[in-house]
């Protein structure tokens, strides 16, 4: 199915505007597809000539996958994530429990007793 026109027209852009077009695809079967940049023409006045042409981004391959084949990859993200937090808990961990220590410890650099 597709989402969107495969083609657009408007007539003025305001100087300085924008404008956005989308097209949503659904592949029919896996794998890399080539998503060629959209080509452009438009004047520069309404009634003017040439008709200039040019092209969109080039978005480069497009690759589709099996939706198995995107759960190994998610899932060995989120792992990677996971690992990543876990080290950088370390740097961050050690400082703040060392500085806990002394807040709890010491008042004014001088050791607390237990007697108060």
């Amino acid at each position: 199915p597709v989402v969107g026109l495969a083609t657009a027209s408007w007539e003025k852009l305001a100087p300085g505007g924008n404008l956005t077009h989308s097209l949503v695809l659904k592949p029919s079967k896996v794998g890399v597809y080539d998503a060629t940049p959209a080509l452009v023409h438009y004047r520069h006045t309404p009634k003017g000539q040439p008709v200039e042409v040019t092209r969109s981004t080039s978005t480069g391959p497009v690759y589709v996958l099996k939706a198995s084949e995107r759960e190994k990859f998610s899932l060995a993200r989120v792992n990677e994530w996971l690992v990543f937090s876990a080290i950088a808990l370390v740097p961050i961990g050690v400082p703040f429990f060392g500085w806990l220590y002394i807040r709890l410890n010491y008042e004014n650099g001088v050791a607390k007793t237990g007697s108060q």
